[in-house]
């Protein structure tokens, strides 16, 4: 089972960072139970991370200076679960950044049960699980309360958003194919919060 998003500035919380950047994320558990993640963005500059560290536009407001997990339901700031990047004592160690063609920049990675996070990732399993049951007997995705959160120089707190949601197989072959309107809709269709 796959799980996957969009993030929007419409879905930051407390309120609307009123961003154009936007992105999806495609996640899975590993044979080793680590979760993998491809997390595609267009929109917010990650000069900083990317080559030799040049930025990728002229305006600073746009540069990221953070990517992490938190965990809360929909419409909520949760606590920091695990910091991808700008988080003290948290970080990827297994990340890749890989600026596209399209001017978009795509993230990978891997959070394993044994990197240093605020709230260790097998918290999430049993949850994460669950939700891929029963979209696999329904076809209906289930939200969890697992969100991924980008914060930038003008929107420290989040620039974008996107609540996590267990995908069927149709939607997770094509995930990062899919534009992010798509894929909201999809998502939204009889989506299930967990």
């Amino acid at each position: 089972m796959v799980f996957g998003t969009i993030l929007t500035g419409d879905q930051q919380v407390p309120a609307d960072s009123g961003s154009s950047a936007s992105g999806t994320i495609a996640l899975g558990f590993d044979e080793t139970g680590a979760l993998t993640y491809d997390l595609t963005v267009v929109g917010l500059d990650f000069g900083a991370y990317i080559g030799e560290g040049v930025p990728q536009t002229e305006d600073t407001a746009d540069d990221v200076t953070g990517i992490n997990f938190g965990n809360a339901p929909i419409g909520e700031v949760g606590d920091l679960a695990f910091g991808v990047v700008g988080v003290d004592g948290n970080g990827d160690d297994d990340l890749i950044f890989t600026a596209n063609p399209d001017g978009s920049t795509t993230i990978s990675g891997i959070w394993e049960e044994s990197d240093l996070a605020n709230i260790p990732l097998s918290t999430f399993v049993p949850g994460l699980n669950s939700a891929a049951a029963t979209t696999s007997e329904t076809g209906s995705p289930q939200i969890s309360d697992l969100y991924v959160s980008i914060g930038t120089v003008g929107n420290p707190e989040g620039e974008i958003r996107g609540q996590i949601a267990s995908i069927s197989p149709e939607i997770s072959e094509s995930i990062s194919a899919i534009d992010p309107v798509t894929l909201n809709g999809l998502i939204n269709q009889g989506a299930t919060v967990i």
